[in-house]
């Protein structure tokens, strides 16, 4: 079902804003406030999964109470409830209530998960308490099997304070790891707290928990094993972040033409531990299909990744953790580790051959993206953390990202032109086999402000949407294989300067997978692109398959 809300956030996204990670990042949404924070990595879990929407100002306000209507919203989104066909929510103060978040209570509200009080309010700005959210909890696990064994309060130090009267079902969620302690004094165990509020930060660690167990009650179907001796000749990998109903719509109708999905939510703690969330929609997709879903581990934090490469502790952790995964029914994993530390190149390196050699033989496939780079930027320094020959010889495939030549904070230029990116692939395919390799395709591209400013990523189906209305000539430049044109914003009143690739000058670029014998193309990301692509991934890959 699709809600007024969200339709807003696509609009707006589509149309302006989709924040970029940093220089030479692949272009994804994010929250500006949660780096660092101890719950960073289940944030965004949650956003990647499509539980949690972006927010205009990109800010999730970690620390923050929670209130009961997100906490609704989120533990339906995340068991993907079932919306009932007629809602009927009878709560005195319905109206408080968003009319396109209605459904989503109402599948939580049927589901058990959530109550209204005595009074018949919903109170959809009330604070949920610690106690409150394990209870919730709780009474969905046990009719799944598992025991409120009321022994667990004792992991606390203030057990006593626990009202095992009427919330004994919450010892179901303490017994699982969904509630971990607060810190307390050193050397002694955690608090409880049952009456203090839940913190936005803390709810979303409980709710990706909560999923995980939920889904080791209830495993989905497994996606399919797939050696690359199987795969076509020159593949078609697409990227998956759930951006609402319109990703999942992508799936559905291009899906045929994917042969390597690419499920983005996961990434590892500088521990080694994993955090991510599953979409049931996704693997039960995979599976009917028969199509292999990698899970790709998104470490884009420099200080995460160092602890966690330098730490032989960790990478075996980390390691263990990925081969865990697997049994949720992934065909592989995809490590996009960016912002590594040049003085961690062979640190990486190594890791990725760890994970390599604990997934393969299983059968499992392993992929990794890296950064575009040329024989002349080879020894800069951001190029120097990837050591393309050491991480080639590991994978199966490699993804180069032939695209963010331009970014948000660089000066306008096309977003990865074909002349670069021959340069690119042309360095590329003297450092790893040919066949290994993988041409980056942005389904997004970027527009700056003439005046001078921060410029933003755009989806190309928008972009080329908004030249047709324009009259722009859908003509790439030849050398550039880029569409680009000038328009006036009509709220803004400003000028800006647009550079994306539409299908005449996607063709032209994939000329690249012949000319070097690639193994096929890798897109970012499923959702943004305009329906031609599909057309000409099948006319140009088809004469190699």
């Amino acid at each position: 079902m699709r809600h007024p809300r969200l339709i807003a956030a696509l609009v707006l996204a589509a149309c302006l804003i989709l924040p970029v990670t940093g220089t030479h990042a692949q272009v994804i949404i994010d929250f500006t406030d949660v780096r660092g924070h101890n719950s960073e990595m289940f944030i965004r879990a949650l956003l990647y999964a499509g539980v949690v929407e972006p927010t205009e100002d990109r800010r999730f306000r970690p620390n923050e109470p929670v209130n009961r209507l997100d906490f609704a919203v989120w533990t339906a989104r995340a068991l993907e409830l079932p919306v009932p066909e007629a809602v009927e929510l009878a709560f005195k103060d319905l109206g408080t209530i968003p009319a396109d978040l209605q459904p989503l209570v109402a599948a939580a509200v049927a589901a058990g998960l959530i109550q209204g009080y005595p009074d018949g309010t919903f109170r959809p700005g009330g604070q949920l308490r610690r106690v409150e959210m394990a209870l919730i909890f709780g009474r969905y696990l046990v009719p799944l099997g598992v025991q409120p064994d009321t022994r667990f309060f004792h992991l606390f130090a203030d057990a006593d304070t626990i009202p095992v009267d009427w919330a004994a079902e919450a010892a179901a969620a303490v017994r699982t790891g969904i509630i971990q302690p607060r810190p307390w004094q050193p050397g002694s165990p955690g608090r409880f707290e049952p009456f203090e509020p839940v913190t936005r930060a803390e709810a979303a660690e409980m709710v990706v928990r909560f999923r995980d167990v939920v889904q080791e009650l209830d495993p989905v179907e497994r996606a399919p094993k797939t050696s690359p001796a199987i795969l076509p000749r020159a593949i078609v990998l697409a990227y998956y972040r759930h951006f609402g109903d319109a990703t999942y719509q992508s799936l559905i109708a291009y899906g045929d033409g994917i042969d390597l999905l690419v499920y983005v939510s996961y990434s590892l703690g500088g521990d080694g531990r994993l955090a991510g969330l599953d979409r049931r929609d996704v693997m039960a997709w995979a599976a009917e299909k028969q199509k292999p879903v990698l899970a790709m581990i998104g470490n884009h934090n420099r200080q995460v990744n160092s602890q966690l490469l330098n730490s032989p502790t960790a990478r075996r952790q980390a390691v263990e953790s990925l081969l865990a995964l697997m049994e949720r029914g992934y065909s592989g994993v995809d490590l996009n580790f960016e912002n590594v530390d040049p003085a961690d190149r062979d640190a990486y390196t190594g890791f990725v051959a760890e994970v390599a050699a604990a997934l393969r033989p299983r059968g499992y496939l392993v992929t990794t993206s890296v950064p575009a780079r040329t024989a002349a930027t080879a020894a800069q320094a951001w190029a120097r953390a990837y050591d393309y020959a050491g991480l080639g010889r590991s994978v199966d495939y490699m993804l180069v990202m032939t695209y963010d030549q331009h970014y948000s904070t660089s000066q306008p230029g096309p977003v990865g032109a074909l002349n670069w990116a021959d340069q690119v692939m042309a360095y590329a395919v003297s450092q790893v086999a040919s066949h290994k390799l993988l041409l980056g395709v942005p389904s997004y591209g970027y527009q700056w402000p003439e005046a001078g400013g921060t410029g933003t990523a755009v989806f190309a189906r928008s972009a080329i949407a908004r030249a047709v209305e324009l009259g722009v000539p859908l003509e790439p430049d030849p050398v550039t294989a880029e569409l680009t044109y000038r328009y006036l914003h009509p709220e803004r009143g400003i000028w800006y300067r647009v550079y994306v690739t539409e299908p005449k000058g996607l063709a032209m670029k994939l000329g690249l997978i012949a000319k070097y014998n690639l193994g096929g193309l890798g897109m970012w990301q499923l959702g943004y692109e305009p329906p031609e692509y599909w057309e000409v991934f099948r006319r140009v890959l088809l004469p190699r398959r």
